[in-house]
Formats: C-alpha cells, sequence, structure tokens
C-alpha cells in the first residue's frame, strides 16, 4: 500500500513463488551376494541440469556410487540458487546367506556307480544351480552314478554367487565272496557234492549255476548241486546275487579219473611143453 503526500493511497498485491522441488528417480542395483559390496545406485533428478551438486551420506559427490554394501544411503541435492533437497534410497540384499544340505545315498554294491547325493539349496536367489567337485553347473539337485570317493557339493545361485558345502563320503559294501573250493576228484560214474561259501551278501542270496551244466547238476538253483554222469572233466560256474543286485562269479572243475583193469593173457608155448 502506497500513499502520497495529500493522503491518497494505492494497493498492490504481489505473489513470490520459489523454483519447485525436483522430482528424485533411483536406479538401483542391489547386492548380488550376502553381506557383498556389490550394489550401485545412480540418482536422476526429473528436471536434471548440469549445475546441479550432489552429496552422498558416503561423501561421494557424483549422481552415481558404486561398490555398496546393503543398507541406507542419503543423497543431499543442492540446485544453481543454492537449494538443497533430500531423499534417502535403499539398497536391498538377498534375505540370507547361499547354503544348503546334503541327503547321500551310498554305492550299493562294491565297484559300482549307484551311489548319488542330493543337494538342497537354501538362501542366495532362486533358482539354484549344482556341481560336485570341479564339474560343470547343471540344474538337477540329485547327482547320481556315483562311486564309493570324497565329494565337494557346490551350490551357485541366480546372481552366480556360489558356495561349497562340507565334503561327503560315497560309501560301498565290500565285494561279495564266493568259494567253490579246489578242484574235485572222481572216479568214473562216481557223484560229488559241490559247495558253494559266500561272504559280504546282504540279505537273501539267488544261485544261478550254468544253465548249460544241467544234464550233470542235480539243481540250477541251491548253492551245494550234486554232481553225476559225468565223463569227463569240466569246469562249473556259479554266479551268485545278493538282495541289493551284488554279483560274485566263481567255478570250479571236477576231474573224472577212470580206472581200466588191464588183463594180461597167459603165455602160450608153441611147442606144448609150457615154456616159453
Amino acid at each position: 500500500t502506497v500513499t502520497d503526500a495529500n493522503g491518497c493511497s494505492s494497493s498492490l498485491t504481489a505473489t513470490l513463488g520459489q523454483p519447485a522441488a525436483p522430482s528424485i528417480q533411483f536406479d538401483i542395483r542391489p547386492v548380488s551376494c550376502f553381506d557383498g559390496k556389490t550394489g550401485s545406485v545412480r540418482a536422476i533428478p526429473s528436471n536434471a541440469n548440469p549445475s546441479y551438486q550432489y552429496l552422498w551420506s558416503t561423501g561421494d559427490l557424483t549422481p552415481g556410487i558404486q561398490n555398496l554394501s546393503a543398507g541406507a544411503y542419503q543423497l543431499t541435492l543442492t540446485d544453481p540458487s543454492g537449494c538443497s533437497f533430500v531423499k534417502s534410497v535403499e539398497i536391498g540384499q538377498p534375505d540370507s546367506p547361499l547354503s544348503g544340505t546334503v541327503i547321500k545315498t551310498d554305492a550299493a554294491c562294491f565297484g559300482s556307480h549307484s551311489g548319488s547325493i542330493r543337494i538342497q539349496g537354501s538362501g542366495g536367489a532362486l533358482p539354484y544351480r549344482y556341481a560336485l567337485d570341479n564339474a560343470d553347473w547343471n540344474g538337477s539337485s540329485l547327482q547320481f552314478k556315483l562311486a564309493a570317493g570324497s565329494y565337494i557339493p557346490r551350490i551357485q545361485d541366480k546372481n552366480g554367487c556360489s558356495t561349497s558345502l562340507p565334503a561327503v563320503e560315497i560309501q560301498q559294501h565290500a565285494p561279495v565272496l564266493l568259494d567253490l573250493g579246489g578242484p574235485v576228484t572222481i572216479g568214473y560214474g562216481e557223484s560229488a557234492q559241490l559247495s558253494a561259501t559266500i561272504d559280504h551278501a546282504n540279505g537273501g542270496i539267488d544261485f544261478f549255476w550254468n544253465p548249460a551244466d544241467s544234464l550233470w547238476l542235480s539243481c540250477l538253483n541251491c548253492p551245494d548241486p550234486i554232481v553225476s554222469n559225468l565223463e569227463f572233466a569240466h569246469w562249473f560256474e556259479l554266479m551268485v546275487v545278493d538282495s541289493l543286485g551284488c554279483t560274485a562269479v566263481n567255478r570250479v572243475q571236477v576231474i573224472v579219473e577212470k580206472h581200466r583193469k588191464v588183463f594180461v593173457p597167459p603165455g602160450f608155448s608153441p611147442n606144448g611143453d609150457g615154456l616159453n
């Protein structure tokens, strides 16, 4: 309001404005591996001005910062007029570190490749890939066809983070042992009983004598068949299979002795005197 010397006055209203606060967006890259320092963030003001000044809570003065661990970070943005705007941003990470458990199955038979290791991943970022020792990564949690030995299970997550679990020992049963004894000797026309001795078998045992020997063996699926009607030496072979499918094979020779009587004719005398 303005008043002159004569008392006349006039009023005028003026409105003072202020710059609008910039809208700040953040381009965020979370931490890949739990407790790592691979996070980054870049500030993107809506009305970007080359004269903006950046001040992060880390002390950095650039639009973007990197090599960050998970947590909250604050940005102070100052425009050319000296006005400051403050905004915070959160850098995330996987909820828990990459880890896992295993369930093993030992090899059923000595020397077989029937063991397996099932790996169960946890933490990190799904999906997972798996491997044993230095083998290539694969998508199956079940690693199978394993022989007896020590294996180190490994897990890799979606972000490429990996971890190794404690070594797993695949065991194996002792080999099934089959003994049929030494050579068996019989006389011509005689019979003999074979006998199988088995060690380290698991559960029930099935016996399989060679079917081609059915002419001379009293049974083909028993441990102690009787050999008869054998006219010459012959090898008899037996395979045994236990309840786990483990096998053993051995053979025994039966020798036939033929004792023949030798008849010597009485001497004769050409002149009949009984003297040669």
